[in-house]
Order: C-alpha cells, then structure tokens, then sequence
C-alpha cells in the first residue's frame, strides 16, 4: 500500500500537460462548454488520474491476493502465460486468473483465457505428480455468484478473498491498511496534485487561450490531432 501511495505522487510529480492532452478525446473536453483554463485543466487532470488509477489498483490488488495466497496456503506466482497464481487447496491444484473488477474484458479476451486455462492444464495432466488440477477465475471486486463454465471455476468478490486467505472478512479487513496508507500520504499527494493543476493551466494558457482570454479549440484540437500541415 505504501509502494502504490508512493507511485501515485511520483506520477504526478513527473506528470507533462503536453503528454496527457495529446492522448486524450479532445472533443469530448469541448462538448462540456467549458469556460476558463481552470475548468478544463481540472478536467483534464481528472479523467487521466482516474484512468490512470484504476489500472494502477487493479495490479495492486492482484499482488495483494498473490501475496496474502502465499502466507495462508504457499501459493506461488505462475510463470504461465495468463495464469498469475498457482496453489493447491485440499489436494487440488488451483490455476487461477486474477482480475479486478468483474467487467475485465472482451469477448476476444476471454477466449484468450479459456486458449490459456486450457494450454495450462493439457500441460500439467502429462505429470502424474500434478493430480487433480482446477482452473479459476478471481475477482477482486463486484456482487457476482460462484460459477463453473465447463473450462475454469468463478470467484468474486468476498467469495474470491476467501478462498485465497481462509477469513471471510477478509475483503472489508483489507480497508484498514488501504486507508492508513492514504491518510499519511494524503498531504503530499495534494501537494503534487495542485503543482500539476497548475502546469496544466499554465499549458492551457499559454498555447490555446486568445488575447482576450478565450479558449482556441481550434488549436486545441490541432495540437491533439494535427498531422497534415
């Protein structure tokens, strides 16, 4: 929790307006009518940190499961394609997947899970010493029910936290440590966030705003998507 406190600010610390807004939709900024360099900064800042910390937490909580399924039952990380943790659980072996959120993917994605679960574990039948091998889905996050599709085992949720931990209450026990982690980097993390409002309104100012202090989408949208002149 403190490495990825840490990171958020480091982020933002080495974050560039020009990086950021030449990534993003700029229509999208121009159809919220906004009015001062204040406003779409903010904007702006907001739509790339979100993004930017969700992918951030999923991988965090994906390391938290790997790392709490080590302690409890000496789970160890897989090293095979699509498969992040290997265990075994009351002589079964568990390949399983970890995701975060319940919504992770496309049709395309997975069926690359179900080409993966099914690789893995042709594999593994041609060792005798390998038994009786599951495949799982895991979920971090979301009300799903368990389920078994015919190629991998479903886990959600705090049906997922309990499986690999042996506490039931270990999903809402996690809250402790993830709120300490903020509240001690929380000043900091402000801190950081306003220098960058500030270059963001700097930028803005400074290449898209007119004499008189409007905004030039024109240029906006060149800057983000201009490549014939």
């Amino acid at each position: 929790m403190d490495t990825y406190q840490r990171s958020r600010v480091d982020k933002l610390t080495k974050l560039k307006p020009q990086d950021v807004l030449a990534r993003k939709n700029p229509y999208i900024f121009l159809s919220k009518n906004l009015g001062t360099a204040d406003e779409l900064a903010e904007l702006i800042l907001q739509a790339h940190t979100s993004s930017s910390e969700e992918t951030q937490f999923g991988q965090l909580l994906e390391d938290v499961a790997i790392y709490v399924s080590e302690l409890v039952y000496g789970g160890q990380k897989s090293s095979t394609t699509g498969i992040d943790l290997d265990v075994r659980k009351d002589g079964i072996r568990y390949l399983i997947a970890i995701k975060s959120g319940k919504n992770w993917g496309n049709a395309d994605q997975i069926a690359k899970l179900k080409t993966n679960f099914a690789k893995a574990k042709q594999v593994l039948a041609q060792n005798s010493q390998s038994g009786h091998v599951e495949a799982m889905l895991g979920v971090c996050y979301g009300i799903t029910k368990d389920g078994n599709n015919g190629i991998y085992l479903f886990k959600g949720g705090q049906s997922f936290w309990y499986f690999i931990s042996g506490e039931s209450s270990f999903y809402t026990d996690v809250i402790e440590p993830i709120g300490h982690e903020a509240e001690v980097h929380s000043e900091t993390f402000k801190t950081e966030r306003d220098k960058a409002k500030n270059r963001f309104v700097k930028f803005i100012l400074d290449n898209f705003c007119d004499n008189d202090g409007l905004i030039d989408w024109k240029k906006f949208v060149k800057f983000n998507s201009g490549n014939l002149d």
